[in-house]
């Protein structure tokens, strides 16, 4: 973990997960900071105004264009590897009522109720 905070290793695989579903808490932890990223050593000054003019809008079709522009210049710089999407599985029985799928993965099971 040293050597990878540091920036001496070329490559590594971290895990991440959100926990809003909003898409300023799955991108800006990691290309807000115009100075340097959290992880990986990546910084792009233009990105992270793009995303923090994003975070001032109220209007939901220009934030979803800000962040679309977003992730087309992730996309471009190659600044991560996204290689895997974990989809936990989950399986009830007909007896089991009232679960909703969180799309965060976050499973909140206060609804549920067995009949």
């Amino acid at each position: 973990l040293d050597k990878r905070k540091k920036g001496e290793l070329p490559l590594y695989m971290l895990g991440w997960t959100g926990d809003t579903g909003d898409p300023d808490n799955f991108v800006c932890y990691f290309f807000c900071n115009p100075g340097a990223s959290r992880e990986g050593f990546y910084s792009n000054k233009d990105l992270a105004e793009v995303l923090l003019q994003a975070q001032k809008l109220t209007d939901q079709g220009k934030r979803a264009a800000l962040y679309r522009k977003a992730e087309q210049m992730i996309h471009d710089d190659v600044s991560r590897l996204f290689i895997a999407n974990n989809q936990p599985p989950l399986a009830f029985s007909k007896k089991v009522k009232g679960y909703v799928p969180n799309p965060t993965n976050t499973e909140y099971f206060n609804t549920v109720q067995v009949e």
